[in-house]
C-alpha cells in the first residue's frame, strides 16, 4: 500500500485486490490501491466495475477505514455507485452506503457534501428487478442518517425524499420486516422534524404509508406502538389529520381502540391520544357519530388505568363540540360510567407533586368527566337518566366538590347550571340536596368564569321558590347586589336575573325591596347604553310593584315618573332595536302595576271602608226646630223630586222589560235557525247517504276492472317468461359454441407459436455451437501464432546469444507478461463463457416464464369466458328478478292506492262523523245556552214583578212617613210657640227625640236635593233616600233574605278567591314548567326552540299572569280581612271596576289562541325534541296530569267566569249594601269588556280572512284590502256583463266565482294548482272585474228563473246577470246582497 492513503486493507482482502490491480489496464499505477479501485468505477466493463465495487464495499465493512474514506475524500465517488445501472455493480454499492452511514461524522459529512440525494434517487427507482438485500441495506444507511437531528430535519423538508421512503412502503405487496420495519422507523425519527410534520410528510405520502403499514400489519402490536406516536405527532397540523382521515386512519385507530384490555392499555392509549387531535375537525366527528364508537370509549371509562381514561375523556370532550356526536354519545348511555369516574376519583388523595415527577391525573380526570356531564345536562332525556340512578348521582356529583382544584369546582357548578335550566321538580331535588351551598362559596372567587357558572346556577335554582328561600337566607344578597353595580355586562345581568326571579316568589318581595332592591332597580333602570340590563331593571320594578307596600313606597319616591321617561326613550328606539321594544313593552307592565291602587294587608291597619259622616253642630233645639220650620215650603220641592225619581225608576223598568222581550225573541231566533241547521242536516246526511252509495257502486266497478286488468298482466307475464326462456337457451348455445370456436383457435396458435419457439431455439442452439467453434479455432491460431512468434525469438536468441545474456532478465519479464496475458484472456474467455451460460440460463427462464405467462393467459381466458357466462346468467337473472321488481312494485302501488283509497274513505266517513258529532255538541251547547238564557229571563222577569211590587210598597210607607213626618213637625212647632210664650204642656216632646227627627230629615232632604247624573246614581241616590225615610220597622227585605243573601255572597266570594287563586297557580305553571326553562334553553348551543315560536306560542302569558296577581292580592286582602271582621261589609266591585283597565290585555292573548295551539301541535309533530320536554314537563305533580294546551286555554276562559260569579254575587247583594252599585258597574264593565275583546277577536279573524282572500286573487288589479271592507260571503256563480265578450262568457263559464263585500263585488275565474307537498290542490282566483257598490246599485228580477238575479249600477251604467247553482243559494246571495246594499244606504253612501 502507498504511503499517501491511510486505508487500511487486511490481508485477505489484500490477496484479492492485488492480482485484481495487476491484471486491469490501469494507466496511473502510481496511485495508492484505493485509488485505483475507484478509478476502475468508470469502467466500461461491468464485471470490472462489479469486482471493484464489491472489493470497496468491503473496503467500507473495515471500522478505521470509514474515517480514512471520508477524510481523503472517497465517500463520494464510492457512493456514486448507487448511480451505477448494472444492478449488480449497484449492489455492491448499497452495502457501502450503510456501512458508511454508521458514523456521526460521516452522517454529516454525506449532509454537508449534498450525498443525501444518492441515497433517495436509489430508493425512488430501484432496479427491477432488484437485487436481494438492496432496498434493505440502502434503508438501513438512510435509518442510520436519520438519527441525526439536522439530516432529519432535511429529510423531513425535503418532499422528494419523503416520496422515495413512502414509495417503499405503498410499493410492497408482501410486507418484509427487513425493509418495512426500517423505512417506518425512519418515517417515524422523521415526524419529529418541525418542516417534515408541517408539510413534507403530507405531501410526500408519508402518512399514507404509515396508515397502509397499520392496515398491511393489523396484529403486528409493536410496529403499532411505533407508528402512533408518529401520527399523533402527524396530527397537530389541521392538513395532516385531514390526509389521516382521508387515508383510512380512523379505521385503523378504531381497530386498536377496540382492542381486549388490559394487555393492550398501551396501545389504546396510543390511539387516544391520536383520536384526541383528531377530534376537534368535524370529519372526526362525524365519523364517530356514524360508526357509534362512543360505546369503545365508554368501555374505556369502565378501566382502572388512568391514562386511558384521561385520554379517552379528552377525546371525547373534543368530540362533543359536534352536537350530532353529542347526541350519539348520549343514546351510548355515558352518564353511569361518568357518574361512576366521578364517584370514584372524587375519594381518590391527590398525592404531593415532587420535583422532576409528573403531576396527578387525578384533577383532570375529575375536570373533564364533570365538564362531560355538564354537556349532557343540555339534553333532556340525559337529565332523566342521570336523576334515576340508584346511587345517590347528585350526591355524587357534589362529592367533586372535595377535591381542591378549581377547574373541577367551575365545571360542577357548570353542570348544576345545566341540570337546572329545564324542569322545576329538578331545581327543587337539587335544592334539597344541598347543592347551594358548595355554588355561594364559588361565588366568593376571584376567578371570572368560576363566578360566572355560580350565577348560572343561581339563576336557575332561584327559579324555584324553595331556593329562593335557602338562597335568601344564605347572607348571599348582598354579593349579589353588589354584583349589579359590576362593569362586566354577562355578570351583571346574571346578578340581576336572580333578583328578578327572587321577586317572582311573594314571600321575598317585602325583604328584597328592604335590603335596597327598589334602588337597586332605579340603577338598572339608569343604564341607557345596556338595554338588557334596563329590562331586568324593569322586571325587578314589575315584580316589586306586584306588593303593595311596596307600590305604595315606590308612588311616594316617584317611580312612576321616572319610568315614564324611559318608556319615552324606549319608545323612540323599538323601531330599530327588539332590545328596545321588549324594555317598552316591560316599563308599559311596571307603570300599571304601579298605577294599581294600594291596598292594605289584612294584618296591617284595618283599612277604612268609608269616610265618617259629619255630624251636625251642637244647637239649640229652637234654633234646630225653626231651620225645619223654614223649610216647610220646600216640600212640595221634595214631593217633585221624589216623584221624578219614581219616573226615572219606571223608565228603567220598562227599559228592562223591552230587554227581557228583545232577548226572548232573540231566543226563539236561535230556536229558529236551530231548527233549519237540523233539517240541514238531515238533508245533508240524506246527500252524504246518496254519495256514499254512489262511490260503493263505483268501487265495485273499479274493482271489477283491476280484476279484469290484473288476469291480463298475469297472462302478459307467463307470454314474456316464456319468451325470456327461449331467448336465454338461443344465447346459452350462442356462447357455448362461440366458446368452442375460440378454444379451437387458441389451441391452433398455441401449437404454432410452440413450433415457432422450437425452431427458434434450435437456430440459437446451432448459431452457439458456431459462435463457439469459430472462437476456438481463432483461440488455437493466436496460441499457434504465439508458437511460431516463441521460436522466431528463440531462433534470434541463438544468433545473438551475447545480447541475450545481457537481456534475459527483460524476456523473462516479458515470458511473464504474456503468461499474465494468456491467463487474462483464459479468465475473459471464461468469463465469456460463463456469460454465454447466463445468457442460455436467462433464456430458459424466459421460456419458462413465457410458458408459465401463456398458461396464465389461457387460464385467464377461460376464467374471463366463465365470468362471462356468470354475467350472462346474472344479467338473465337480473332480468328476471327485475321483471319480479316491476311487478311486485305494481302490486304495491296498487295496494297503495287501494289503502290509500280506503283511507281516504275511512278519513272522509271520520270527518262526516267530526262534522255530525260537532254540530250535535254545537246544538246541544245552544240548546244549553238557550235554556239558560230561558231561566235567566225568568228570573229578570221576576226580579221585574218583585220589583214593581217593592216599589207600590215603599211608595205606600213613603206616604205614611210623610204624613208622620208632618205631624212630627206640626206638634214641634206647637211645642216652640208654647215654649215662646211662657207655656208649658204635658203634650210637648223631648227636645232629644225632637232634634233626632229634625235632623233625620234634614240629612235625608240635604242628600236628595244633590244632582243625579247617571241612571246607576239615580238608582243608588234612590236607595239611599228611601232607606234614610222608611221607618226601621218597614224594611224593603225581610232580615231573613238579608242574611241568606249574605250567606250565598259569602259563599260566591269564597268560591271567587279560589277559582282566582286556581287560576294565577296555572298561569304560574306555565311560566314555571313551560316558559322559562324554554326561554333559558334559547341561549344554549341547541335550543329545544326558537325565540320567536315561543313568543308565538306563550302570547303575553306573562303581562296576564302580573295582572291577575294583583287582582288575586286585592282580592285575598279584602277576603282575609272580612274572615277577620264580618261585622263589616265585604267590598270586592271596586277592585274588579279597577282591574277592568288592566285586562283590555285579554285581547292580544285571545286573538293569538289559535295561532298559538296550531304552532304548538305543528312544534310538537316536528319537534322531537320539543315533544319530549313537553311531555316530561307535563309529568310534573303541579300538571295534575294536564296538557300544557288545556292551561293555555284558561286565560280563554277567565272572562266569562269572572262575568258569572260576580252576576251571582250582584243577585245575592242586598238592596242596602254598600258594594250594590260598584259591584253593578263592575258587571256591566266586565260584560263591557267581554264584548270589546270579541269584537277585536272578529275582526282580527275578518283581518285574516281578508288577507287570505288577497293571497287567493290574482291579477292587476287583485287588491281587496281596504279600510272598513268586509268580507261577507263567496261562491261559485256564472255572471254575464254588458262589458263582457261573447268568447270570454263560454269560455269562462263553468269556472266563474263571485266574492262579495260590504262595498263591492268581485268577479274571478277559478284555476285550480298543484302543490309541492303530497298530493294536495289549491285554488286560487285570476280577478276579471268588480262592481262597487252604492245607493246607485239596485237588484232586478231576471229571466233565468229561481236561479238568477240581475245587479245593475244607474251611475256607472253596468248590468250585471248572476246565476247561481240552486235556488236556495240565489236567495242566499240575495239576502246577503241586500243587506249589505241596505247598510251602506243607511250610512248615505
Amino acid at each position: 500500500m502507498s504511503a499517501a492513503s491511510k486505508v487500511v486493507i487486511p490481508p485477505n482482502l489484500e490477496a484479492q485486490i492485488d492480482p485484481f490491480l495487476k491484471a486491469m489496464p490501469i494507466e496511473n499505477r502510481n496511485v495508492p490501491r484505493i485509488a485505483q479501485l475507484v478509478s476502475l468505477l468508470n469502467s466500461g466493463n461491468s464485471k470490472i466495475r462489479e469486482n471493484a465495487a464489491t472489493l470497496l464495499a468491503a473496503l467500507c465493512f473495515e471500522a478505521p477505514n470509514r474515517d480514512h474514506l471520508r477524510d481523503e475524500g472517497y465517500i463520494g465517488p464510492i457512493l456514486s455507485i448507487l448511480k451505477d445501472a448494472d444492478p449488480a455493480v449497484s449492489r455492491h454499492g448499497t452495502f457501502a452506503a450503510m456501512s458508511l452511514a454508521n458514523l456521526d461524522k460521516n452522517k454529516d459529512y454525506i449532509r454537508d457534501n449534498n450525498l443525501l440525494s444518492l441515497y433517495f434517487d436509489a430508493l425512488g427507482k430501484p432496479p427491477s428487478p432488484a437485487p436481494p438485500q438492496y432496498v434493505q441495506n440502502l434503508m438501513h444507511g438512510v435509518l442510520l442518517l436519520a438519527t441525526n437531528q439536522q439530516n432529519r430535519e432535511i429529510i423531513g423538508s425535503n418532499t422528494a425524499y419523503i416520496k422515495s421512503l413512502s414509495s417503499v412502503l405503498l410499493n410492497m405487496s408482501e410486507w418484509d420486516p427487513a425493509i418495512g420495519d426500517k423505512v417506518v422507523n425512519t418515517l417515524v425519527s422523521v415526524s419529529v422534524s418541525k418542516v417534515g410534520r408541517e408539510t413534507a410528510m403530507r405531501e410526500g405520502g408519508a402518512i399514507a404509508a404509515l396508515v397502509a403499514a397499520l392496515h398491511k400489519r393489523q396484529d403486528d402490536h409493536d410496529l403499532a406502538t411505533k407508528i402512533l406516536p408518529a401520527l399523533f405527532n402527524l396530527s397537530i397540523i389541521e392538513p395532516n389529520r385531514e390526509a389521516i382521515r382521508a387515508a383510512g386512519g380512523l379505521t385503523e385507530l378504531s381497530r386498536r381502540v377496540s382492542l381486549p384490555q388490559p394487555q393492550h392499555d398501551n396501545l389504546i392509549t396510543l390511539c387516544l391520544r391520536t383520536f384526541t387531535n383528531l377530534s376537534v375537525d368535524k370529519a372526526t366527528c362525524a365519523y364517530v357519530a356514524t360508526n357509534n364508537l362512543f360505546g369503545e370509549f365508554i368501555k374505556i371509562l369502565w378501566s382502572k388505568n388512568d391514562a386511558m381514561i384521561n385520554h379517552a375523556l379528552s377525546a371525547i370532550q373534543n368530540l362533543l363540540d359536534d352536537d350530532e356526536c353529542l347526541e350519539s354519545f348520549n343514546r351510548s348511555h355515558a352518564i353511569p360510567p361518568l357518574v361512576r369516574v366521578v364517584g370514584v376519583y372524587s375519594t381518590m388523595p391527590i398525592p404531593q407533586q415532587q420535583a422532576g415527577t409528573p403531576a396527578s391525573p387525578i384533577p383532570a380526570i375529575l375536570a373533564k368527566a364533570v365538564l362531560l356531564l355538564s354537556e349532557l345536562f343540555g339534553l333532556q332525556d340525559a337529565q332523566h337518566e342521570f336523576l334515576e340512578l340508584d346511587n345517590n348521582p347528585i350526591g355524587v356529583l357534589l362529592s367533586a366538590y372535595s377535591c381542591p382544584v378549581l377547574d373541577v369546582h367551575k365545571n360542577c357548578t357548570r353542570a348544576l347550571a345545566n341540570l337546572s335550566q329545564f324542569h322545576d321538580n329538578i331545581r327543587g331535588r337539587l335544592g334539597v340536596s344541598g347543592v347551594i351551598p358548595p355554588i355561594i362559596q364559588q361565588l366568593q372567587q376571584k376567578d371570572r368564569e368560576a363566578v360566572r357558572q355560580a350565577l348560572r346556577a343561581l339563576t336557575n335554582l332561584s327559579l324555584n321558590a324553595n331556593n329562593a328561600i335557602i338562597i335568601y337566607k344564605a347572607n348571599i344578597l348582598d354579593t349579589i347586589i353588589a354584583m349589579c353595580n359590576i362593569s362586566d355586562q354577562e355578570l351583571r345581568v346574571l346578578a340581576t336575573k336572580i333578583l328578578v326571579n327572587m321577586t317572582m316568589h311573594e314571600p321575598l318581595r317585602a325583604p328584597l325591596s328592604d335590603k335596597g332592591g327598589m334602588q337597586i332597580a332605579l340603577q338598572l333602570m339608569a343604564s341607557a347604553d345596556d338595554p338588557e340590563v334596563q329590562l331586568q331593571g324593569a322586571k325587578l320594578v314589575t315584580n316589586f310593584a306586584l306588593y303593595g307596600k311596596n307600590r305604595k313606597a315606590m308612588t311616594e319616591r316617584g317611580f312612576g315618573k321616572v319610568l315614564q321617561e324611559y318608556e319615552q326613550s324606549a319608545v323612540k328606539r323599538a323601531s330599530s332595536s327588539p332590545a328596545a321594544a321588549l324594555l317598552q313593552t316591560q316599563i308599559e307592565t311596571a307603570l300599571g302595576n304601579l298605577s294599581f291602587p294600594y291596598e292594605e294587608k289584612y294584618e296591617d291597619k284595618p283599612i277604612e271602608l268609608a269616610a265618617a259622616q259629619p255630624s251636625l253642630d251642637q244647637l239649640e233645639l229652637e234654633e234646630a226646630m225653626q231651620r225645619e220650620l223654614d223649610r216647610r215650603a220646600e216640600e212640595e220641592a221634595a214631593a217633585e223630586e221624589e216623584e221624578r225619581l219614581r219616573a226615572l225608576m219606571e223608565v228603567e223598568k220598562e227599559k228592562e222589560r223591552r230587554r227581557v222581550e228583545e232577548e226572548k225573541a232573540q231566543v226563539e231566533e236561535a230556536k229558529r235557525k236551530l231548527e233549519e241547521r237540523r233539517r240541514e242536516d238531515e238533508r245533508r246526511k240524506l246527500a252524504e247517504a246518496a254519495l256514499r252509495k254512489k262511490r260503493e257502486e263505483e268501487e265495485a266497478k273499479r274493482k271489477a276492472d283491476e280484476e279484469a286488468q290484473r288476469k291480463a298482466l298475469e297472462e302478459r307475464k307467463k307470454k314474456e317468461e316464456a319468451e325470456a326462456r327461449r331467448r336465454v337457451e338461443l344465447e346459452r348455445k350462442r356462447v357455448e359454441e362461440e366458446r368452442k370456436r375460440k378454444e379451437e383457435e387458441a389451441r391452433k396458435a398455441r401449437e404454432e407459436k410452440e413450433r415457432r419457439e422450437r425452431e427458434e431455439a434450435a437456430r440459437r442452439e446451432a448459431e452457439r455451437r458456431e459462435k463457439e467453434e469459430r472462437e476456438r479455432k481463432a483461440l488455437e491460431e493466436r496460441e499457434r501464432l504465439q508458437r511460431e512468434e516463441e521460436d522466431r525469438k528463440m531462433q534470434e536468441i541463438k544468433e545473438e546469444q551475447k545480447k541475450r545474456e545481457q537481456e534475459e532478465k527483460l524476456r523473462k519479464m516479458r515470458e511473464d507478461a504474456a503468461r499474465r496475458a494468456r491467463e487474462a484472456e483464459a479468465q475473459r474467455a471464461k468469463e465469456e463463457a460463463d456469460r454465454k451460460a447466463r445468457e442460455e440460463n436467462e433464456r430458459r427462464e424466459r421460456e419458462r416464464r413465457e410458458a408459465e405467462q401463456r398458461a396464465k393467459e389461457e387460464k385467464e381466458r377461460r376464467d374471463r369466458e366463465e365470468k362471462e357466462r356468470e354475467v350472462q346468467r346474472a344479467r338473465e337473472e337480473a332480468e328476471r328478478k327485475a321483471a319480479e321488481e316491476r311487478e311486485r312494485k305494481e302490486r304495491e302501488e296498487a295496494a297503495r292506492l287501494e289503502k290509500e283509497r280506503l283511507a281516504r274513505i275511512a278519513r272522509e266517513e271520520r270527518e262526516r262523523a267530526d262534522r255530525e258529532e260537532a254540530a250535535r255538541k254545537a246544538r246541544e251547547e245552544e240548546e244549553v245556552a238557550l235554556r239558560r238564557k230561558e231561566e235567566e229571563l225568568a228570573l229578570r222577569q221576576q226580579e221585574i214583578t218583585r220589583k214593581e211590587a217593592m216599589l207600590k210598597k215603599m211608595k205606600e210607607d213613603e206616604d205614611a212617613a210623610r204624613q208622620a213626618a208632618a205631624a212630627e213637625i206640626a206638634a214641634a212647632a206647637a211645642a216652640i210657640s208654647a215654649a215662646a210664650s211662657g207655656h208649658s204642656g204635658s203634650s210637648v216632646p223631648s227636645p232629644g227625640r225632637a232634634r233626632a227627627t229634625a235632623t233625620s230629615f234634614v240629612n235625608t232632604y240635604q242628600r236628595d236635593k244633590e244632582p243625579i247624573t247617571t241612571g246607576a246614581d239615580v238608582k243608588a241616590r234612590s236607595m239611599t233616600w228611601k232607606a234614610a225615610t222608611s221607618p226601621a220597622t218597614s224594611p224593603r227585605e225581610t232580615e231573613q233574605e238579608k242574611a241568606a243573601k249574605l250567606a250565598k255572597r259569602a259563599r260566591i266570594s269564597q268560591e271567587l278567591i279560589s277559582v282566582e287563586r286556581g287560576y294565577v297557580r296555572n298561569l304560574s305553571i306555565i311560566i314555571k314548567l313551560f316558559l322559562n326553562p324554554l326561554q333559558s334553553a334559547v341561549n344554549s348551543r341547541k335550543p329545544i326552540l326558537p325565540a320567536d315560536r315561543i313568543k308565538k306560542i306563550f302570547g303575553i302569558v306573562e303581562v296576564i299572569y302580573n295582572y291577575n296577581s294583583l287582582l288575586l292580592e286585592g282580592l285575598d286582602s279584602r277576603i282575609r280581612r272580612w274572615q277577620e271582621n264580618q261585622a263589616a261589609p265585604l267590598l270586592v266591585g271596586d277592585i274588579f271596576i279597577k282591574m277592568c283597565d288592566y285586562m283590555q290585555c285579554y285581547s292580544t292573548y285571545i286573538n293569538n289562541y289559535d295561532d298559538a295551539t296550531n304552532l304548538l301541535r305543528e312544534s310538537k309533530r316536528s319537534n322531537e325534541k320539543f315533544a319530549q320536554f313537553i311531555a316530561k314537563a307535563e309529568t310534573d305533580p303541579e300538571c295534575r296530569m294536564q296538557e300544557l294546551e288545556s292551561f293555555l286555554i284558561h286565560p280563554v276562559q277567565q272572562l266569562p267566569r269572572y262575568i258569572l260569579l260576580l252576576s251571582d254575587m250582584l243577585r245575592s247583594t242586598p238592596q242596602d249594601h254598600p258594594d250594590l252599585v260598584p259591584l253593578t258597574q263592575a258587571v256591566e264593565r266586565m260584560r263591557k269588556l267581554t264584548e270589546f275583546v270579541n269584537e277585536q277577536k272578529r275582526q282580527a279573524e275578518d283581518t285574516a280572512k281578508m288577507a287570505a282572500i288577497q293571497r287567493r286573487i290574482v291579477g292587476k288589479n287583485n287588491n281587496v284590502l281596504a279600510a272598513g271592507r268586509k268580507f261577507i260571503k263567496e261562491g261559485p256563480c256564472q255572471y254575464n256583463s254588458t262589458t263582457m265578450k261573447e268568447k270570454d262568457r263560454e269560455q269562462f263559464k263553468d269556472i266563474m266565482y263571485v266574492f262579495l263585500f260590504n262595498d263591492m263585488l268581485v268577479f274571478t275565474t277559478s284555476r285550480t294548482k298543484g302543490s309541492v307537498i303530497g298530493s294536495k290542490t289549491s285554488t286560487e282566483y285570476k280577478w276579471r272585474e268588480h262592481l262597487p257598490l252604492s245607493n246607485k246599485t239596485f237588484i232586478n228580477a231576471a229571466s233565468g228563473g229561481d236561479r238568477a238575479f240581475m245587479v245593475q249600477d244607474t251611475q256607472l251604467g253596468k248590468l250585471y246577470t248572476l246565476t247561481f247553482p240552486s235556488p236556495a243559494d240565489r236567495q242566499q246571495w240575495l239576502q246577503k246582497l241586500t243587506m249589505a246594499l241596505a247598510a251602506l244606504s243607511a250610512k248615505g253612501v
